[in-house]
């Protein structure tokens, strides 16, 4: 068969010439596919293969119709832009004798590459690219040509599939909306709550803030038409609500003010005023009228219209005190020594006692307390006037009598008496002075008595020592204890002895001692030494012994502890079926719970299944920051909270700004010129998001300086 196929298709070579179109209409026919084969020249062909689409076995037809042997050849192309195709082969033939149409071949023993010439391409190079940037497409833009198609890329403030569509949309025109560029212009499509051609009118009536009223909208916010008897921005204000009629009924009027009707005796704006509130019924009870006013009842004795009028306020009783009766008028009350109807009467007011004092008894009489010498019952006689003192000087006493003053060597009531002291009456020592009823001694310090006969009186003994008389009868002192000498004047420290032994502390209460021993030291001036061990402290069978600094170390027997081997071991009676005991306790494993460590511990997360990521502790999820619920089953808005400006749109957690915008919530608008759209040293001006080049000279362009 294949013979058969190779005769015919040399036939049909030779019929054909070797034309460029060698493969048209597969001469290699069904279940073939059909090769052209290149000099290594790269233009004219040189044959072709006929290659078994089922086992890729291939025979190769030339110019002089013979045919190559038959194999396994790998025979590829492809086209595309200007540039090289390759076609690999598997044997010794030099397949760089091809036809490359509009380039030239290369070889390197396996493979042959066609190396087209700008504008070609294809395996043989055959292909026009057509340009499809002349003209350029582009209104305003520049063109890209791919070989079948081309792209347009718009200067600033243009859209469109070839820049033909002004970008009424950058920068955004709607305030609070998304735009979209129309043959009119821009149309704005406004977020929730806004409204208005750029969608900056904000709709502040929705919801309705006027509580009870009706909402319109302003330029800056809202304006509330409240109903009557309401007022405030919200018209969330009722004058009455707060209850301003003290004493009264408050009725709205309408224009967010209200009126009062008043309660029975009051009156005011806000009926808080009561005529009897002030209490102007000085002295008597004040009764309010529905008009208003009030009428006083006065107190006894008081009277005029606010009952302030008092017959005594003006003081008639001049020495008295002044009483009202019922009737408007007074009585006067007078002080002792005083009479009259105003007390005004007095009979000491002459002075009757000339040497004394007058007292008015309060029935016209008087009294006169006489000054000292004086008596009478004007106070007019003297008690020295007859000179009573024989040998002295007399001098009045206040009791209405005298006393004398006598000379030396006299003595007695009237100084008619001779000197007591003449006998020498004071003894060991003593000084004897005469006075008017006899003498008086003054003892040495050591004798007392009336005469100086007695050494112990007074006691010359200090601090609370006894006082006893020798055989001389001279004074003596016995000292309690802490005190010494004659007189027991000196006190003694019992603790300067140092009496307490082996480090002990002395000191003293009153006259004792007390000694504060030293550890291990007792008794009363710290003279044993004490054994922490005698007797035995410890409990229990322990064993007692004493460290270096002599206290007690108990060594206790099997399941007993404390200082004292006091406390029988709790883990003695506890079974810790798969743990420890410790402390009365049982410590389990990790897979072990219970009081006794007796029950498997089932692991909580066993049957929790958590959801997107979600890691279970302690039978609970833990859920990835987007993610929440039980089992972390339901997303989490990260968008929630977050307002993106200018246009831009919220996509998990970040602002995806609008065209012209840049920031974390598109809030700056970005400068056009950054990205130096001038070429050829022109400079950038831009006014929003429309901008300009100013060209060098030798330079131009549309708007980019691009051209010369």
């Amino acid at each position: 068969m294949l013979q058969l196929l190779i005769l015919a298709v040399v036939a049909f070579v030779v019929a054909e010439g070797f034309s460029t179109s060698l493969c048209s209409g597969n001469p290699c026919g069904t279940g073939y596919t059909c090769y052209l084969l290149f000099q290594s020249d790269g233009y004219d062909s040189n044959g072709f293969q006929c290659c078994d689409n089922s086992n890729s076995k291939c025979t190769s037809f030339f110019p002089d119709g013979s045919s190559g042997g038959s194999g396994t050849n790998y025979l590829g192309g492809s086209s595309g832009s200007s540039g090289s195709s390759a076609i690999s082969v598997n044997g010794d033939y030099d397949y760089c004798i091809t036809n490359c149409k509009n380039g030239y071949c290369t070889y390197d023993g396996s493979m042959y590459v066609c190396n087209c010439v700008s504008g070609y391409s294809g395996t043989m190079c055959n292909t026009y690219a057509y340009d499809y940037c002349t003209p350029n497409p582009c209104k305003n833009g520049y063109c890209s040509s791919s070989g079948t198609s081309y792209s347009c890329y718009c200067y600033s403030g243009y859209v469109g599939s070839d820049c033909d569509t002004y970008d009424y949309c950058t920068p955004n025109p709607c305030l609070y909306g998304t735009c979209q560029n129309t043959v009119n212009g821009p149309e704005c499509s406004c977020y929730s709550g806004y409204s208005g051609s750029s969608c900056d009118t904000y709709d502040y009536c929705n919801p309705n803030p006027c509580v009870y009223g009706t909402c319109s909208n302003t330029g800056s916010g809202y304006e509330c038409s409240c109903y009557s008897g309401y007022s405030g921005k919200s018209c969330d204000e009722n004058p009455c609500s707060v209850n301003p009629c003290v004493q009264g009924t408050c009725t709205p009027d309408g224009n967010g003010g209200y009126t009062c009707t008043c309660n029975n005796g009051y009156y005011g704006t806000n009926c808080d005023k009561n005529p009897c509130s002030v209490n102007p019924c000085v002295h008597g009870t004040c009764v309010s009228s529905s008009d208003g006013g009030y009428t006083c009842t006065c107190h006894s004795g008081y009277y005029g219209t606010n009952c302030d009028t008092n017959p005594c306020s003006v003081n008639p009783c001049q020495h008295g005190t002044c009483t009202t009766s019922r009737n408007g008028g007074y009585t006067c009350k007078c002080h002792t020594g005083y009479s009259g109807t105003h007390c005004d009467k007095n009979p000491c007011s002459v002075n009757p006692c000339q040497h004394g004092t007058c007292y008015d008894n309060g029935n016209g009489e008087y009294t006169c307390s006489c000054h000292t010498g004086y008596s009478g019952t004007h106070c007019d006689q003297d008690q020295c006037s007859n000179a009573p003192c024989a040998h002295g000087t007399c001098y009045p006493t206040s009791t209405g009598s005298y006393s004398c003053s006598c000379q030396p060597g006299y003595s007695g009531y009237n100084c008619d008496q001779t000197n007591p002291c003449d006998s020498h009456p004071c003894k060991h020592g003593g000084t004897c002075t005469p006075t008017t009823t006899g003498y008086t001694c003054s003892c040495p310090w050591n004798y007392g008595g009336p005469n100086c006969d007695n050494a112990c009186d007074p006691n010359p003994c200090e601090n609370g020592g006894t006082c006893t008389l020798d055989l001389w009868e001279k004074a003596q002192c016995q000292c309690p204890k802490g005190y010494a000498g004659p007189r027991c004047q000196t006190a003694i420290d019992p603790c300067d002895s140092n009496p307490c032994q082996n480090g002990g502390s002395c000191y003293r209460n009153l006259w004792e001692i007390k000694c504060v021993c030293v550890h291990p030291f007792a008794g009363d001036f710290c003279e044993i030494l004490l054994n922490p061990c005698d007797p035995n402290p410890c409990l229990n069978n322990g064993t007692c012994y004493h460290d270096g600094n002599w206290n007690k170390v108990c060594w206790c027997p099997d399941n007993f502890t404390g200082d004292e081997c006091q406390i029988e071991d709790p883990c003695n009676i506890i079974d810790c079926m798969n743990g420890t005991c410790e402390n009365g306790m049982c410590v389990c494993p990790p897979n072990v719970t219970g009081s006794t460590c007796e029950d498997p511990l089932i692991d909580p997360c066993e049957n929790v299944i958590c959801s997107n990521g979600g890691t279970c502790v302690d039978g609970m999820c833990i859920c990835p920051p987007d993610f929440s619920g039980n089992m972390c089953e339901d997303p989490v808005d990260l968008c929630t909270g977050v307002i993106c400006e200018n246009g831009g749109t919220c996509i998990m957690g970040t602002c995806n700004c609008a065209a012209g915008f840049i920031g974390t919530m598109c809030e700056i608008l970005e400068n056009v010129c950054d990205s130096m759209p001038c070429m050829n040293g022109g400079t950038c001006q831009s006014t929003g998001r429309i901008w300009s080049c100013a060209c060098p000279p030798g330079f131009g362009g549309e708007i980019d300086c691009s051209r010369p």
